[in-house]
Formats: structure tokens, sequence, C-alpha cells
């Protein structure tokens, strides 16, 4: 299962049904200004990617992004929009070995100040089994419709992504190692 957060405040009575997306951004768990991070390309090594999205009624008025809506968020490589592949894989379980900020936080709206937009966050762990760089985004579909992060989109104006390395896993040699026994 993924780690879906819901903090959107709906207004009762003056809201309508969703409409549209009024944010659609891919990011770390780390501060805003955090767009690249580097990990092992060894399968395992993982690093947390969320999908924050916030909806809108047709007057503009903040609504609660629909399940279907937020069950259908995939990442996705920036360019190509395609899911994500040759050894890069997005996961919704975290492992053993993941790769979070000393800023992360749980709390996504305490980076809005304004009180109308509190999105709805989809968490991600994303690993590669090699080396190698890609600029990852997301799509989602809303209304019938497949929303990209990339700007591809008709009407689109989202444009978000995040940029991750995968090293080549350090390799040592026996000779490496240095031998004695111990007595006990």
């Amino acid at each position: 299962m993924s780690e879906i957060t819901e903090e959107t405040r709906v207004q009762p009575d003056s809201v309508g049904a969703f409409e549209s997306l009024t944010l659609f951004k891919v990011k770390f768990d780390a501060a805003e200004s955090t767009r690249s991070k580097e990990l092992f390309g060894n399968g395992r090594m993982q690093v947390k990617v969320q999908v924050l999205v916030a909806g809108a009624d047709v007057n503009g008025n903040a609504v609660h992004v629909p399940s279907e809506v937020m069950d259908s968020i995939e990442l996705v490589h920036y360019l190509s929009g395609q899911p994500l592949s040759n050894g890069w894989r997005a996961s919704d379980e975290q492992g053993r070995f993941t790769l979070e900020s000393r800023f992360s936080t749980n709390d996504v709206s305490e980076s809005y100040d304004d009180d109308t937009v509190h999105p709805q966050v989809r968490t991600f762990w994303v690993s590669s089994s090699s080396a190698g760089e890609t600029q990852v985004g997301a799509r989602l579909t809303a209304n019938q419709q497949v929303i990209r992060s990339n700007g591809s989109t008709l009407y689109s104006a989202h444009d978000s992504s995040v940029t991750l390395s995968a090293k080549e896993p350090s390799a040592y040699s026996i000779e490496s190692f240095r031998w004695q026994q111990v007595r006990r």
C-alpha cells in the first residue's frame, strides 16, 4: 500500500465536485530547493519521492482529490512520460536501505502559506539496479485525461520533476582485506 496523506481543507456547503488540478508537483522529502539526489545502483538503496496534488471545483474552490485520481498516480521518466524502466523502479513500500533527508517532514502543509492549498501526498520509494541518471516526473488520470508533470499534456501548466543519479556500487576485491586469525 502506498502512503497517501490527505490534507485538503474542504469548505462545507460551498464546494462542488473535483474539476481540475491546482497543484501537481514531484519532490523529495527534503527542502524545496533539493532537486537532485544520488543513490547506489544496487537495486536496494531507495530514495523517497513524493507527488503533491491539490484540486479545485468549477469555481476554483479547493476540493478533495478523489481516491481514483490519487491511486492512478505513477512515477515516469520526465522526458518520455513512460513508466520507470531500464533498472529504475518505484515501489509503494519502503525497504531497509532508504536515503532520507535530515530535513524530512511528514507535515507537507507547513511549507504552504496559502490556507486554500493543502495538498494530498502520494509517496513512492525509488531504486535503481544499475548506474545511470534519470529525471523523474509523474502522471495521473483525472476526468478521463492523462496529465503529466512534464507540461506536455494539453492545457497542462504543471512542470515538475526531480533528478536521480545512481552510482555504481563499490566493489572490493579480496586483496583489499587483511585476514588475521584471532584467538579467543
